[in-house]
Parts: structure tokens; C-alpha cells; sequence
């Protein structure tokens, strides 16, 4: 309590703690040359790919997506693609995680938001904390951070 008022509960974000290098909203560097730095560089270089893809599908999405109702077949037609990206990434992050155990956890996430875009909610392919194109945008930002890269230098940016 601050001043006789009731402290407010805040829940963490479900992703938040992923592992002990985010700290204080700081991603501390892998240590250069280590092997967790060579695995996270190999899987950095090959997730590129998947989020050149992405970016592609996203754009689809946006052009086609209705605000409500049932999907379309079309809508439908790009969360299966979204699920093709899924089966790329996970394992990709499968390897990583083994050197960096926190990144585990976007498999979970990534899955979970195809499951609910499967019961039609919309918000879970690129709205909101935990759609599949935010998910992958936090994945991306943490790769960069661990590795000590700048998304400015990126190919293609």
C-alpha cells in the first residue's frame, strides 16, 4: 500500500520471463563466439527466410481480411500458410532453445495463436499482443538483441 491506497495486482504479459537475459526491457548480449552465440546466428540467418514470408502473408492478409464473420476461404486458406511458417520455425526454435532455453517459448505462443485463429478470431494473425505476426515481431526483435545486430542492417530493410 502507497498512502493508505490498495496496491494494484499487474499481471505479466504471458511471455514475459522468458529467460534470464531480459532484464529491465534489456536483452544482454550472448557472449561473442560462444555456442549459444554460433546456434542463435545459424537460426537467426535461417529465420530471416521465414519472416520474409510472413511479411508477404501479412500483406495478403490485410488486402483480403473482412473485420468479422466466419473466415473466408481465402482468409483460411492464409492461417494455413501462417501454420506452414509455424512447422519452419519450430525447429528452429527447438535448437535455439536448447542453448537459450527462454526461447521455447514462442513455439507455445506461435501454436496457440493458430489454434485460435482455427476458432475464427481474427485478432491472432497480426492484432494484439499475441498474434502470430506480433509473436514472430518479438522473436525477431530478440534474435537481433541477443545477437547484438540492428534491424537497420538487415538485408532487404
Amino acid at each position: 500500500m502507497v498512502d493508505g491506497e490498495p496496491t494494484k495486482e499487474v499481471s505479466d504479459p504471458p511471455w514475459s520471463g522468458l529467460h534470464e537475459l531480459l532484464v529491465n526491457g534489456a536483452r544482454a548480449r550472448l557472449e561473442p563466439g560462444s555456442d549459444a552465440d554460433r546456434v542463435a546466428s545459424a537460426v537467426y540467418e535461417r529465420f530471416l527466410g521465414v519472416d520474409r514470408d510472413l511479411q508477404d502473408i501479412v500483406s495478403l492478409w490485410q488486402a483480403v481480411a473482412r473485420p468479422d464473420g466466419p473466415l473466408t476461404g481465402a482468409e483460411r486458406g492464409l492461417v494455413d500458410n501462417l501454420r506452414r511458417l509455424a512447422d519452419r520455425a519450430t525447429p528452429l526454435l527447438r535448437r535455439l532453445s536448447e542453448g537459450v532455453p527462454g526461447f521455447a517459448a514462442y513455439t507455445n505462443r506461435l501454436h496457440e495463436s493458430l489454434r485460435r485463429l482455427d476458432y475464427g478470431e481474427r485478432e491472432y494473425f497480426c492484432v494484439g499482443p499475441d498474434s502470430f505476426h506480433t509473436v514472430c515481431s518479438q522473436l525477431h526483435e530478440e534474435l537481433l538483441l541477443c545477437l547484438g545486430l540492428d534491424r537497420r542492417d538487415e538485408p532487404n530493410q
